[in-house]
């Protein structure tokens, strides 16, 4: 299996050293788009990575010791399924587990297998380009094709405490579940899911439509 690293750069804050230093021996390709919406530097940054599963990194996240290790034992272990390296849901699964869910995806440390990239993409085009959440056309994706997103326990990054430059005035969500040291994880086969309506998801994101949709049309397949 082989893995890389796109990661989304920001020009106006230091790149943490600790955080190249934590992805290596990963190929690690840093996008930097000045001046364009966080969809934007994340369509590049998918667009960057190679090998069989590509994690969209952004640069405001830690990931945690050993993690190039623990990531790739993840995905070993859960094969073909979107991951979500952190999620600040509440949930209750135990150390070694993963929490399933299909309408939210917490951006910063983002995997695909590198085939789907490109459907995913597409699929993205139909929604309105002014909309910049990347991690919300993520779930919305998963959540129409009927995929789930997997996030393991522990969590394997953590956001850093910094002033958020992608959406000013509002605060940082923290991991609860973050081992900044882990160790080896025997990762099991109890997956917990977070109960959600996907369908009444879908429906009520209809305003981020290109085309704009109407309250209860089905605009996403």
């Amino acid at each position: 299996m082989t893995l890389s690293v796109s990661l989304m750069r920001d020009r106006r804050r230091d790149l943490p050293h600790q955080l190249l230093a934590r992805l290596r021996p990963l190929p690690v390709h840093v996008v930097e788009r000045p001046g364009s919406s966080v969809w934007d530097c994340a369509r590049a940054a998918w667009l960057t990575g190679i090998g069989d599963y590509i994690i969209c990194f952004q640069d405001d996240f830690l990931p945690a010791k050993g993690f190039p290790v623990l990531a790739r034992s993840f995905l070993a272990k859960y094969p073909d399924n979107p991951i979500a390296f952190w999620a600040w849901v509440p949930h209750e699964v135990s150390r070694g587990g993963a929490l399933s869910m299909q309408i939210y995806a917490n951006g910063g440390a983002l995997c695909l297998p590198r085939r789907w990239v490109e459907p995913f993409l597409k699929w993205c085009e139909r929604l309105d380009p002014l909309w910049g959440p990347d991690d919300s056309r993520f779930a919305l994706w998963c959540s129409a094709t009927g995929r789930r997103i997997l996030t393991p326990v522990p969590h394997l990054v953590q956001h850093v405490s910094v002033v958020s430059l992608a959406r000013p005035g509002q605060s940082i969500p923290r991991s609860d579940h973050f081992e900044d040291d882990p160790g080896r994880v025997r990762w099991s086969d109890v997956i917990v899911e977070h109960k959600a309506n996907v369908k009444d998801f879908l429906i009520s994101r209809y305003m981020h439509c290109k085309n704009k949709g109407k309250p209860g049309e089905v605009w996403w397949l």
